[in-house]
């Protein structure tokens, strides 16, 4: 009996709970050669943590500070697996590593080269015949042997297929 009141705590509700994670130093993560640390000052990363609730941490979320609950509607997109929300977050992080790097290189007078190399799928809709082959996690480097420059090209390159015309895709 115990086990099974137990149990519905665990039990993961239609919610996310999203609460201050931690601010850790960047200075052991971040160096730039030739230029000294600024000694004035501390850069932080700051976190967020976002997690799906269960009744315990969605009571706590009611009572403490500093933490929102958001309805699973609004957090996932519609037919999200739990794999293509996992990459989405993947994806997000790496878009914003790379973005904190460029900032980085071009405040210390660095010059950035971006290197393209195709597009991530993020989701593939069950019915979709691309379902049999693709999956979140995936990356696209070409389409029917043509490679691009930029996420810009490709999707202009998809568009100009007709409706239920084939393509091969390289990963």
């Amino acid at each position: 009996m115990f086990w099974h009141w137990l149990w519905r705590f665990f039990v993961p509700l239609p919610y996310y709970v999203t609460r201050p994670g931690s601010a850790d130093k960047l200075s052991p993560l971040v160096t730039v050669e030739g230029h000294p640390s600024n000694s004035e000052g501390v850069f932080r990363l700051v976190t967020i943590a976002m997690g799906q609730a269960n009744i315990y941490s969605y009571l706590a979320a009611k009572v403490l500070p500093y933490q929102e609950i958001e309805k699973e509607s609004d957090v996932r997109g519609e037919n999200e697996t739990d794999e293509e929300y996992n990459v989405r977050q993947l994806s997000l992080m790496n878009q914003s590593k790379n973005n904190a790097i460029q900032v980085a290189y071009k405040a210390a007078g660095q010059s950035v080269k971006i290197e393209y190399r195709g597009v991530y799928v993020l989701s593939v809709m069950p019915d979709a015949p691309a379902a049999k082959v693709l999956e979140a996690g995936d990356l696209i480097t070409a389409i029917d042997g043509k490679s691009f420059e930029s996420s810009a090209e490709f999707i202009d390159y998809v568009r100009s297929k007709k409706v239920g015309e084939k393509s091969r895709s390289k990963l």
